[in-house]
């Protein structure tokens, strides 16, 4: 009889520690899906830069700083999510655990929050269009800041009570 939880069960029959289970599943599912949610705002922005300044309510270089802008910002999130998930993948460490929840919070919620201050402040970058393509990042990013998984994983106090793998692999022998 094995006193270890499911993950760590697992990850001890593998020969290595790591994370298992709902959590890697979770992280792999929001980590690989970043960037396909970085490439369709950078679509709708292609599409916004050109309709502004075929219309003239944005001069053409205005139109091609903006979408340079949001290239750079969204292609950088889309390069470090995909590092991130490799990173996770090679290295199933049970500390690594926190640092991927906090990158990919910041992957997620960074880029709308630089966009949406840049759309703020530029004129004529219209508001509302600002406000619908970020909300729904914004959003997640709040929802994602303040879950329980999020507490759970990165508080030190909590934390500390985790089972290490040593103290797991000790159970196991002696009451295994």
């Amino acid at each position: 009889m094995s006193l270890s939880s499911g993950a760590s069960d697992m990850a001890l029959q593998k020969g290595r520690f790591g994370i298992d289970g709902w959590l890697f599943v979770f992280l792999a599912l929001v980590g690989g899906l970043t960037p396909f949610h970085h490439i369709a705002t950078m679509i709708d922005v292609t599409g916004f830069a050109y309709n502004s300044a075929k219309s003239g309510l944005m001069s053409p270089f205005a139109a091609l700083v903006t979408w340079v802008f949001f290239a750079v910002v969204r292609g950088s999130a889309i390069v470090i999510s995909i590092w991130i998930v490799h990173i996770m993948w090679r290295r199933r460490e049970w500390k690594t655990i926190k640092h991927v929840l906090v990158a990919l919070w910041i992957l997620y919620l960074a880029p709308a929050v630089i966009e949406t201050t840049f759309g703020f402040f530029t004129f004529p970058y219209p508001p509302i269009e600002v406000i619908r393509r970020n909300l729904p990042a914004l959003l997640w990013g709040v929802v994602f800041a303040f879950a329980g998984m999020v507490y759970l994983t990165s508080s030190k106090r909590v934390a500390n009570t985790y089972l290490k793998p040593n103290s797991v692999r000790q159970i196991d022998e002696t009451f295994g």
